[in-house]
């Protein structure tokens, strides 16, 4: 339609048609039009309500999205060529490339596998769910790990224990609790005898509870070897 309306106003049967379709109309008019010469390039005009079927983006809302069906303000609607998109996929990649399958209401491809940290939720774990940010899912290679154990070692190293919760064996080695002053195994309360809690990260570990009081209590080994 475009070429066939660009190809008649260059020849001139544009304006010859209007002639014959506003004969008996006002003298200025049929006198303006027999003066004129018109020019155009129809590639960026859109026929009126045809952009009520592009996207645009609803800034309207905090979490955003492209909308179509009309609504958009009237600015988007007088430059649909800079603000409106013929498909979803386009609109939402124009505009929200960050929240791309958010914007398009899909949860994007099948998990991968990998490990990413759940800084949403309020356990400090690191999941495998297939539900990462799409930050994460557009750059794996900074963010996710290929297991539970170095994705907490990277992101949760402060709190290892708890990312990893039952796939954290305990090591039954000896540290020292700062609480008691004195070295308990590392196994959880209740499981053993002298179990102390799974040890930080940042414990030093013992092979023997002599040796653990030996270092960290060494003005009182005696007392730090009991219960």
């Amino acid at each position: 339609v475009q070429q066939d309306i660009n190809a008649a106003i260059q020849d001139g049967s544009f304006v010859a048609q209007l002639q014959t379709h506003t004969q008996g109309s006002s003298g200025s008019l049929a006198t303006m039009l027999t003066n004129t010469t018109l020019t155009a390039n129809m590639d960026r005009v859109v026929v009126v309500g045809s952009e009520n079927s592009l996207y645009y983006p609803d800034w309207t809302k905090s979490n955003g999205g492209c909308k179509t069906g009309g609504g958009q303000p009237l600015y988007m609607t007088l430059a649909p060529s800079t603000w409106m998109e013929a498909t979803l996929e386009a609109c939402c990649s124009k505009y929200y490339g960050y929240m791309l399958n958010a914007c398009m209401g899909t949860s994007g491809d099948a998990p991968s596998g990998l490990w990413y940290p759940d800084w949403a939720g309020q356990d400090g774990t690191c999941k495998n769910d297939g539900n990462e940010p799409e930050y994460m899912a557009s750059n794996p290679v900074a963010w996710m790990k290929p297991s539970k154990e170095a994705c907490c070692e990277a992101n949760f190293g402060w709190m290892l224990n708890e990312c990893l919760g039952s796939s954290a064996n305990a090591t039954d080695k000896w540290f020292m609790d700062w609480n008691l002053f004195k070295c308990k195994k590392d196994c959880d309360v209740g499981t053993g005898p002298s179990c102390g809690g799974r040890a930080n990260w940042w414990d030093g570990l013992f092979d023997t509870r002599s040796a653990c009081c030996a270092e960290k209590a060494a003005w009182n080994p005696t007392d730090c070897l009991v219960d």
